[in-house]
């Protein structure tokens, strides 16, 4: 590995390149950061990306995990 290269840069690269396909193709008018901060906010809401983006209203309300149930052991 050359001195200074970091993995997770050009994975950064690819994602960022990836949104801002998806902002053009779909028109979108918002920036790619507040693309970026929407998908942050909703990472673990289960909603359609480009709804999301284009900011329409979910038909109901997202199912969200919660963090006491992520390791929770089923009673046998």
């Amino acid at each position: 590995m050359p001195f200074g290269y970091d993995p997770n840069l050009g994975f950064a690269v690819c994602v960022y390149l990836l949104l801002a396909y998806l902002k053009f193709c779909n028109q979108v008018e918002a920036s790619l950061q507040q693309i970026i901060r929407l998908l942050a906010l909703n990472l673990f809401a289960k909603r359609d990306l480009i709804k999301l983006i284009k900011a329409e209203p979910p038909p109901d309300q997202p199912q969200f995990v919660q963090h006491d149930q992520i390791f929770k052991i089923p009673n046998s």
